[in-house]
């Protein structure tokens, strides 16, 4: 029996690296690179573009952690870096969200980020869909809060607040 929370998080990391590595092993333009310190999956497109993912656990807000190395720093950094008329995207995560209070997986899900902390965007990917073409996803995109500030300032304009000398 797992007891606590990091030998349930490495059983499920190693699950789904095996998962993964199964299932993209031998496909065209798929490199699996398993050594220490790294392991990581890189789709080459024939258009010369790279994605390089990593497999992370995410929090129910997307939050990822690992260890600061600078391997680390220049994976997360995201971007897409230009070597020789190839295109690099680093800073994919594949994975799925944890819920750390039931101890159990939320959903799987794919996040972009550049920096460990600034995801620009991530996907629920839909576990029922049966081709891989095209990706189901749920946009996730945070609702952000609408403000207006017009009623503020024509408050103030009544009480003579706004524009007096």
């Amino acid at each position: 029996m797992l007891r606590n929370e990091r030998d349930l998080a490495n059983s499920l990391h190693f699950a789904y690296w095996v998962a993964i590595c199964d299932e993209m092993a031998g496909r065209p333009g798929v490199q699996i690179r398993d050594s220490e310190p790294y392991r990581e999956l890189t789709v080459s497109t024939a258009t010369g573009r790279s994605y390089v993912a990593r497999i992370k656990r995410h929090s129910i807000h997307d939050r990822l952690t690992s260890y600061e190395t600078a391997a680390d720093r220049d994976f997360w950094g995201g971007g897409v870096q230009t070597l020789d008329g190839m295109e690099l995207v680093k800073g994919l995560a594949i994975g799925y969200r944890w819920d750390r209070d039931l101890r159990e997986i939320v959903e799987p899900v794919i996040s972009y980020r550049e920096g460990k902390r600034n995801v620009v965007w991530a996907y629920e990917i839909d576990p029922t869909q049966e081709s891989t073409l095209p990706l189901g996803y749920r946009d996730i995109t945070p609702g952000l809060p609408k403000v207006d500030l017009r009623d503020a300032a024509l408050a103030d304009e009544e009480e003579g607040l706004a524009g007096s000398e």
